[in-house]
């Protein structure tokens, strides 16, 4: 696993990529990493979303930077003030109606929210701003990455309840979630948003646990991570008030109505062991395989990568990540190279947050990749290939679909309503 040497775009005059950071969410495609939210003690929540372009490894503003405590344009950081944080959620409005609030920024519920992508479209749902709980998010917030605008999404159906902490999984034209505490409760509620007609489907209401109760393996939990292979759902690690949950017997769901069950995974046939129990970890999905990176069981902080395969759901331990981190978050290319950002390095109220992004192929690249990728090593050739016009590179034989990744540029207006 390599470490990705970041800087900011040419359009940016600041002097420091973002500052670290946890509680935010990433997601990925061909050509671009996004980030929204996330948390710095000293400088409080982002209400910001960024892309790293892959191939450049340039840092860049998608939505505006006026609702977030750091601006590429000033290069400067805004101290933290508790006071003037917002303590309700103000995103109400059906889609097409900003819904970053008054401001137009993005939702204030920008940590420990969930996300996933959707064409040229970035979704939230959940989250909590500061102090923890004191806003909760419920609504399917949309960054169309295209035009840097939020607007609110008009969904229909049983939605789920406002909570954070909760996990999401996208598999075709359903988006699987599951989890989450309200601050005070925890829950293992499981509901799928069907894209196309954005109606909500509760697939099993679960009693919500207080603090209060007894430990139950099947009790509601948040930042656990779920992988959903066929309908299926497979819900590993988490955390209630009383304790963080094992991943040697998960809980899953088969499909709507039906009930959670325990079921027993398998150990890595090589060495006989499974992951140790864990919460605020990072997951993302790759075919019938979920990656489960770092994490803490409030002794330790992890710095393990394993890999479930959901089909025979049996763990294999991979490699270890540069250093131990939990409440960071990962992702996939659709080629199969995982990306790692930010995450809190140590338990004992750590004040650092880290700003490094990590990289790996979970397979060997397919050979247009290799080719793309070997013309980013080293930097200077990057810089070089970015000079270059679109036609000159698709004059010098590269093909369309990678000159498109270079650069996008974000237009700065309002897009047509959904």
């Amino acid at each position: 696993m390599e470490t990705v040497e970041t800087s900011i775009s040419a359009g940016g005059r600041g002097v420091q990529p973002p500052p670290g950071r946890s509680g935010h969410r990433v997601v990925c495609d061909d050509s671009y990493m996004y980030v929204y939210g996330g948390y710095h003690p000293r400088h409080g929540p982002f209400r910001q979303a960024l892309r790293l372009n892959l191939f450049t490894s340039e840092w860049e503003e998608v939505d505006s930077p006026e609702t977030s405590s750091y601006s590429f344009s000033s290069g400067a950081l805004t101290p933290f003030i508790p006071g003037d944080q917002e303590s309700s959620d103000s995103f109400l409005g059906p889609c097409g109606v900003p819904g970053g609030g008054d401001d137009g920024g993005g939702p204030t519920a920008c940590i420990s929210h969930c996300m996933w992508k959707v064409g040229p479209q970035v979704m939230t749902l959940g989250g909590t701003g500061f102090p923890f709980g004191s806003t909760i998010g419920g609504t399917v917030h949309v960054l169309d990455v295209d035009g840097g605008t939020w607007s609110a999404l008009g969904t229909s159906g049983q939605e789920p309840s406002p909570m954070y902490g909760q996990a999401a999984r996208r598999q075709g034209e359903y988006v699987y979630v599951v989890g989450g505490t309200s601050g005070y409760a925890f829950t293992l509620d499981a509901h799928a948003l069907h894209l196309p007609t954005r109606t909500w489907v509760q697939l099993h209401a679960h009693e919500q646990s207080h603090s209060c109760h007894k430990k139950n393996s099947l009790g509601g939990r948040y930042r656990a991570e779920i992988g959903v292979i066929d309908g299926r759902i497979v819900v590993v690690g988490g955390a209630s008030a009383l304790q963080v949950f094992a991943l040697d017997t998960v809980p899953v769901l088969e499909g709507a109505g039906e009930p959670w069950r325990l079921e027993k995974t398998n150990p890595d046939p090589a060495t006989g062991e499974f992951p140790r129990p864990r919460r605020a970890h990072a997951a993302t999905q790759l075919g019938t395989d979920l990656y489960v990176c770092g994490g803490t069981d409030d002794e330790e902080v992890f710095d393990d990568v394993w890999r479930l395969d959901l089909a025979t759901m049996t763990w294999r331990r991979l490699f270890s990540l540069p250093q131990p981190l939990y409440f960071h978050d990962c992702a996939v290319t659709p080629s199969g190279c995982l990306y790692v950002f930010g995450g809190v390095p140590e338990l004992g109220g750590c004040e650092e947050r880290s700003d490094k992004v990590y990289r790996v192929w979970l397979h060997a690249p397919p050979l247009l990749e290799a080719a793309w990728g070997a013309l980013s090593h080293p930097r200077p050739s990057a810089s070089h290939i970015k000079a270059m016009s679109s036609a000159d590179l698709l004059q010098a034989g590269v093909p369309r679909s990678l000159t498109r990744r270079l650069s996008r540029p974000i237009r700065r207006e309002k897009p047509p309503l959904m």
